[in-house]
């Protein structure tokens, strides 16, 4: 009895199979450890004693299991490990070895054990059709009843992994899968010899009556897998910090700092809008989640220049490198897309084909669509707000991907503006928002830089000139334009602009442009009715003016008095954003837009004031001057520095009756020079003693647009005597 109870138990995992996994495991070890019940300790100790030898250190491992777990290390236990560990290849590779190990067992067994006539059979037929399914047909009838602890077993815990995983049709009973499949029985009672089933993890089964990986579709996705990872060496090692230069580049790991995320969402069940949401450590966390339902969908939105898509390339490369410890590593597939390269596809397969894939790839759309059905993974669609328009998004699979009904087996993240989240999305959707740069991820930035660049400038250096730097410092929590300035900071060039408020502005101004150019293929500006910038312009001196304080509007409204026309290109410009806010009036959601930055809404204003300024008499220039607050007084000046010399020569002679000409005249010479060798050696005394009188007035609190001026000079004297 004892021996025929051995014959019969389940066979554990061979020492050979998990040398074979220790080889083909790679950053999830870890976590394959911890779902095998090993204790944190233990593996501590395995990693303690083979320091330098992960291989060995992965094997120790596993045959650590194997000896703790006993008769109980068995192929299905490892093989769900292995899937909650994200390495679905080897769930597959570990029932097909289980298969392969009945089968030997079988071969072995003697042919008095088999059951000769259905008489003697205590089988069901569903039962019987159950066996076949799981590999089991080549046993006698009786290790079905002495074995049926095996059996169910599998049972249970097929419908554990199916229930478990996104991607994967569940079943509603193990019968109602199993029943799919048409086995008879002859009339001696013995089951036909259909061949041997694989346990697989598919949507549906096949006609054929077979519906397991095939070697050869496995071949076909290593194949992908290597292309994709070629296809992401390209795009994630050519990376612009300066977009004018093109000549500067860098790979995303060099660049890439990991700060400022957030998670918005309150609990896991709803898509909440909190924006004083809970700040992560690491972009890790985003993968991370205690609760009853692990999310598949997450959603990661940012204002313009917030970083989004170079966040998206460093999740290529932790993907195409197996970064240790990044769990993005562990994915099988990674597909990174523009929604441009997706709204032009009728199928993500396509889209993949054509966008990812060398041309001479051997691997076709059909392949493509077959890897995606069979495979589990992750995909991340970028800039979402170019094909936010339902119309568009239907036209492809994103639509379907949002919702979760396609790419069943993928979990995704899409990267969108604040302003452009989806309207339809699935349940347990969880959202996260990049808030620019921090004074601690600007200092890791800096450091990044003065090892990047061959020069002797060093981080304290680049930080203390980016901070000599007005525009500069106004801009620094926007990642793209802080990158941009810290690069050119570490250059000599850098004194040749540093100074000068347009200057480094037309640089960030740039920047931008070139940057939303590039992600909406726009070729390059278009003519629009000059009457819709001089009515923007009009709006943005407006909202500038003393006690008016309107610093955004209605989009309809914005958009009835500059046309729609202009208004959708400065949205595409990044010039102009949009947010959704809730209005208790109204109930409901309202669209407001406002300028990225406070600057641009004084370059803008900059326009209307020097229109105004040439326009009117001397004496009513005042009318100008006077509504506007000194500290975007002194913004909007040096801008019209570099605008209009007409409305400049007009505003000197204004400056001239109110008391400040020189220190307007100065201020001028530094805008159209912008260097420490193009302008006069200063002295600050001489500075101080331009004007009588003290030198710090305030009005209402505020200091004056003489003071400010004055201000100004003495830093710029400050620097030449350093």
């Amino acid at each position: 009895m004892a021996g025929s109870e051995k014959q019969n138990r389940l066979p554990t995992v061979a020492s050979s199979f998990l040398q074979y996994l220790a080889g083909e495991l790679t950053a999830e070890w870890p976590d394959l450890a911890r779902y095998l019940k090993i204790s944190d300790a233990e593996l501590h100790k395995i990693k303690s004693d083979n320091i330098g030898h992960e291989r060995e250190a992965i094997y120790q491992m596993l045959i650590h299991w194997k000896r703790k777990e006993g008769p109980h290390a068995t192929h299905a236990v490892l093989a769900e490990a292995l899937w909650n560990a994200n390495r679905r290849d080897l769930s597959y590779t570990a029932w097909e070895e289980e298969d392969r190990t009945w089968e030997r067992l079988t071969k072995t067994a003697t042919s008095s054990e088999k059951v000769k006539s259905s008489s003697k059979s205590e089988i069901s037929t569903d039962t019987t059709t159950s066996a076949n399914w799981f590999g089991l047909e080549d046993l006698p009838s009786t290790s079905y009843r002495k074995g049926g602890e095996h059996f169910a077993k599998r049972v249970v815990d097929a419908s554990s992994v199916f229930d478990q995983h996104k991607g994967i049709k569940k079943l509603k009973t193990a019968n109602d899968q199993l029943n799919k499949m048409k086995v008879q029985t002859d009339c001696t009672g013995e089951t036909p010899r259909t061949g041997k089933k694989s346990m697989h993890f598919q949507d549906d089964v096949s006609k054929e009556g077979t519906n397991s990986v095939s070697s050869e579709l496995v071949g076909k996705k290593k194949t992908f897998v290597k292309e994709l990872r070629m296809a992401y060496r390209t795009c994630f090692s050519a990376i612009h910090p300066i977009p004018t230069d093109s000549e500067k580049q860098f790979s995303v790991e060099k660049i890439f700092v990991d700060r400022g995320i957030d998670s918005l969402n309150s609990d896991n069940s709803t898509l909440s809008r909190n924006k004083t949401g809970r700040r992560l450590c690491s972009y890790y966390d985003m993968f991370n989640d205690n609760g009853a339902i692990k999310p598949t969908r997450r959603i990661l939105e940012g204002n313009v220049g917030c970083g989004k898509s170079i966040f998206t390339l460093q999740l290529a490369y932790d993907w195409t490198e197996q970064v240790p410890g990044s769990p993005v590593a562990k994915f099988e597939i990674f597909i990174l897309l523009q929604c441009k390269k997706l709204i032009n596809a009728s199928t993500t397969a396509r889209a993949v084909k054509n966008e990812l894939l060398p041309p001479d790839s051997v691997i076709d759309e059909n392949d493509v669509q077959e890897i995606l059905d069979h495979f589990s993974g992750l995909i991340v669609v970028d800039s979402f707000e170019e094909c936010f328009n339902q119309e568009i998004s239907q036209r492809c699979d994103l639509n379907g991907i949002i919702l979760g009904k396609k790419l069943k087996n993928f979990e995704s993240i899409l990267a969108t503006r604040s302003s452009f989240l989806p309207k339809d999305y699935v349940s347990h959707t969880k959202l996260f928002k990049l808030n620019g740069f921090d004074e601690e991820a600007q200092d890791q930035y800096i450091s990044k830089v003065a090892l990047l660049e061959n020069s002797n400038c060093s981080a304290v250096r680049i930080k203390k000139r980016l901070q000599h730097s007005l525009v500069v410092q106004a801009l620094f929590h926007i990642p793209l334009f802080f990158a941009m300035f810290a690069h050119m900071a570490s250059m000599d060039s850098w004194d040749d602009i540093s100074l000068s408020v347009s200057k480094v502005f037309q640089h960030a101004k740039s920047c931008l442009l070139m940057h939303m150019h590039k992600k909406v293929n726009v070729k390059g500006p278009e003519n629009f009715d000059q009457q819709s910038q001089i009515s923007l312009q009009k709006l943005a001196f407006d909202s500038l003016c003393q006690g008016r304080n309107e610093f955004d509007w209605n989009k309809s409204d914005l958009q009835e008095k500059i046309g729609p026309g202009y208004y959708h290109k400065c949205i595409q410009n990044g010039f102009l954003y949009e947010e959704n806010l809730w209005n208790n009036g109204a109930c409901g959601h309202i669209t407001k837009v406002q300028f990225i930055h406070s600057l641009f809404c004084q370059w803008f204003a900059a326009g209307y004031a020097s229109l105004r300024i040439q326009r009117e008499d001397l004496f009513h220039v005042y009318e100008v001057v006077d509504v506007l607050k000194p500290n975007d007084l002194h913004f909007i000046y040096r801008f019209i520095c570099t605008v209009n010399n007409n409305s400049l020569q007009k505003f000197l002679l204004f400056a001239k009756i109110r008391g400040y000409e020189q220190e307007c005249r100065l201020l001028a010479n530094v805008e159209r020079g912008g260097s420490y060798r193009k302008l006069p050696p200063f002295d600050r005394l001489t500075i101080i003693n331009m004007c009588p009188g003290p030198f710090y007035t305030m009005i209402n609190g505020d200091p004056t647009f003489k003071t400010i001026c004055r201000t100004q000079l003495l830093h710029i004297a400050s620097l030449q005597h350093e």
